[in-house]
């Protein structure tokens, strides 16, 4: 651990550069390749061949500009952010970093494809202590009273992590220069608008019809950071096309008033700076579209559900999915159905009362087998939401499923059932409009972020033959690693919340890391 100074507040943190150092001295650098000690060998070559996938999909990426790259000994990282809570309910900022590359979504193997070629995979697997490697907890206190302390600290961190792509670690054993180059910075929404000072962001959309202005009766811009939709003639709520009016707009206007820290010092896309921030499918749909769609469809279902009164057809709800929970083996995270979960009478848009992900992705699992024990309304429209679960499910299930590259018919398969799902997403909301239930399946910021994903994967695999995984950017691992930390800052002295929290932390990594045999007991 070390301390830096910003603003006047002395900041405890764990530098990437020790990180890397430790992970070099203790012999781990293959642990960043997502290989196994008996495939360490092979981690010149798996790093080779992610980097020329990464430069096949983005052939403007800034590295790839650079002289005398040694593509076998360059990392590739993620930075990730995220506001657990603390005592009080208060806030503390959690920093991470992570590789690209990983165990995949199992602890099978290493495959090969058709070619020979090894399989990349993502990182997902392990615990979260021993795949992200915290390097700083600060409390909301002091960068809500001073924001210039995060931003300050976030330049701290983009200085030390551009010293490790031009100077790296130093193997005295293995004689070798090990570097590492940050491809992106990933997270939900809030905190990509405050790392990046966003200009455009999903706070900026109209709360009713035409765009959000300010106060001088000039636009704000938009409700996206990598495209001009939310604007009058861009509207984000076109989603039902593979080519919306906004797909134009793509790059040609940066979505801050001067470049982050990140941008100035990192490799991007010089073609697309806003690109290097990611947003998260998994917050995307688990807990937002999902939400939306699930309490929307259960509230179609009230019509044609078999029970004499509404006080009857909750409780008919809530046995369907505990039988559903008990032959799936699924836990079931809710002791019943109401309609305060579901948002039943809220007329301001439903988006259902829960904040646990699995709960969502149990619920699209339980909706097609709750369509098909119900009778067919007379529009047809209860086969429209069928089709649409059914759909969503085999996209999540394919993902959970692949590598992190997709090759083209993987990719146009995945962006098929995007589509196809935003589509009829977009006619259930044309049709509760018409229906006067307006509330139901509503077009929020959302969409945009999952339709922007969908037309990447089509675009890619068009012109590149192949796409990498939006799970890439996923971040339900890196909630669990947060949650862990937020918990041990509720436990410290609030005097010295970011010393102990990050010294509790070490030694749980500690112990993880030398259950897992990265590390040997003292």
């Amino acid at each position: 651990m070390s301390e830096f100074n910003a603003c006047g507040e002395s900041i405890p943190w764990i530098s990437p550069r020790d990180w890397l150092k430790f992970i070099v001295d203790r012999g781990l650098w293959h642990r960043l390749a997502g290989l196994s000690d008996a495939d360490r060998h092979l981690s010149p070559m798996v790093w080779k061949q992610f980097w020329d996938h990464y430069k096949t999909l983005n052939p403007d990426f800034s590295l790839f500009s650079m002289e005398n790259v040694d593509y076998g000994n360059m990392a590739a990282l993620f930075v990730h952010g995220d506001e657990g809570r603390m005592l009080k309910k208060s806030g503390i900022m959690i920093t991470a970093l992570q590789s690209a590359l990983g165990f995949g979504f199992d602890t099978k193997r290493m495959k090969r494809d058709r070619n020979g070629l090894f399989v990349l995979r993502v990182n997902y697997v392990g615990h979260t202590y021993t795949t992200r490697m915290v390097t700083s907890a600060i409390p909301k206190h002091l960068y809500e009273s001073k924001p210039e302390v995060f931003y300050e600290a976030m330049d701290v961190l983009s200085q030390e992590l551009q010293d490790l792509l031009l100077v790296g670690v130093f193997d005295p054993v293995t004689k070798q220069h090990y570097k590492a180059c940050v491809i992106g910075t990933k997270g939900d929404w809030p905190y990509l608008a405050k790392v990046a000072k966003f200009t455009r962001t999903f706070q900026s959309g109209a709360k009713k019809g035409g765009t959000k202005r300010h106060g001088n009766g000039k636009p704000t811009g938009g409700i996206c950071h990598l495209c001009l939709a939310g604007q009058d003639e861009f509207p984000y709520e076109e989603i039902a096309t593979q080519s919306p009016r906004w797909l134009r707009t793509v790059g040609v206007s940066m979505p801050w008033h001067e470049p982050p820290a990140f941008i100035e010092r990192l490799c991007h896309d010089q073609a697309d700076p806003a690109s290097f921030f990611h947003g998260d499918p998994w917050h995307g749909f688990h807990l937002g579209i999902g939400k939306a769609f699930v309490a929307s469809t259960v509230h179609l279902c009230l019509q044609v559900i078999p029970a004499r009164t509404l006080e009857l057809k909750w409780p008919w709800l809530s046995e369907h999915y505990k039988k559903f929970c008990r032959e799936k083996k699924l836990q079931p995270h809710i002791t019943k159905i109401t309609p305060n979960l579901m948002s039943y009478n809220d007329k301001t848009g439903v988006k259902g009362c829960w904040s646990k992900g699995a709960l969502t992705s149990n619920f699209m699992r339980w909706l097609p087998c709750l369509l098909r024990d119900l009778p067919a309304d007379n529009d047809g429209v209860l086969e429209n939401c069928y089709d649409a679960a059914t759909k969503m499910n085999s996209l999540f299930g394919y993902l959970f499923n692949s590598p992190l590259f997709l090759n083209r018919d993987e990719s146009l398969y995945i962006a098929h059932l995007g589509f196809s799902f935003l589509k009829s997403y977009s006619e259930l909301a044309r049709y509760c409009f018409d229906a006067k239930r307006g509330w139901l399946y509503p077009l929020f910021p959302k969409l945009h972020s999952l339709h922007h994903m969908i037309i990447k994967l089509h675009a890619d695999a068009k012109s590149c033959g192949m796409s990498m995984s939006p799970l890439a950017t996923a971040c339900q691992q890196d909630e669990d690693c947060v949650g862990r930390l937020a918990r041990v800052s509720r436990r410290v002295s609030p005097r010295l919340t970011m010393l102990r929290t990050l010294q509790r932390y070490l030694i749980g990594a500690y112990d993880v890391w030398t259950k897992a045999g990265l590390i040997h007991p003292l």
